[in-house]
């Protein structure tokens, strides 16, 4: 798995974890003070983290491993990224939580309390926890939350057009119209926040208006 691993200080704790995931066959891109490179020493929490974030979001890393010395701040940092679930865990059973209930895809750590070994136990239990499918079950008992959130949505200043249930990569289609991009992203990093769904949004042109623009005289 192809996982970015980021930290603004470098510790045993880190090294130790750097270590541990290379062991367990994971290609580690290194972000901040850990990587030991030029241009990465100087970097702090915040930019660490945006940046372990954006590297999960674009499709460069599957996954992260982040820290900082609360393992607060690092969290907030990458959870500003749309697409980013991350969640500060100081033992197992939290990181058991994470991957379970909100399909967390970045584990944070604090530096201050974590142990190598608790550290460890941690890894152990994140890379062997998926998603639970049960949470189809909590649609299923309870089917007009999709109107509730159709209704939240439009609250956000937007149209939904229609929706259709998706049997593939995704689970729903949202066809909305927006006032302006500015509306549509602010909605979608709202929803992303919370940390429990994951979206891809498309810009969408009318034929009609493809057409005129292609016939369009050059200027």
């Amino acid at each position: 798995m192809k996982l970015a691993f980021g930290s603004d200080e470098r510790t045993p704790l880190t090294d130790a974890v750097l270590a541990d995931l290379r062991d367990r066959g994971h290609v580690v891109t290194v972000i901040g003070p850990a990587a030991g490179a030029p241009g990465e020493a100087e970097k702090q929490w915040a930019q660490v983290g945006r940046e372990v974030g954006e590297a999960v979001a674009n499709g460069d890393a599957e996954g992260a491993v982040l820290f900082c010395w609360t393992g607060t701040g690092a969290s907030i940092a990458a959870n500003k990224v749309a697409g980013v679930r991350a969640a500060l865990c100081a033992d197992a059973a939290t990181a058991a939580g994470a991957r379970r209930w909100n399909d967390a895809n970045v584990l944070v750590m604090g530096l201050r309390l974590t142990s190598i070994e608790v550290a460890r136990e941690m890894l152990d239990t994140w890379f062997t926890t998926a998603p639970d499918p049960d949470d189809w079950a909590t649609l299923r008992e309870n089917p007009d939350r999709l109107q509730a959130v159709t209704a939240e949505v439009e609250s956000m200043g937007l149209k939904v057009i229609a929706q259709y249930a998706l049997f593939g990569q995704w689970d729903f289609l949202n066809i909305i119209e927006a006032p302006d991009e500015g509306t549509m992203a602010k909605a979608a990093v709202t929803l992303a926040a919370r940390g429990t769904m994951r979206s891809t949004t498309l810009q969408a042109l009318p034929i009609e208006q493809l057409i005129e623009a292609l016939n369009a005289s050059p200027e």
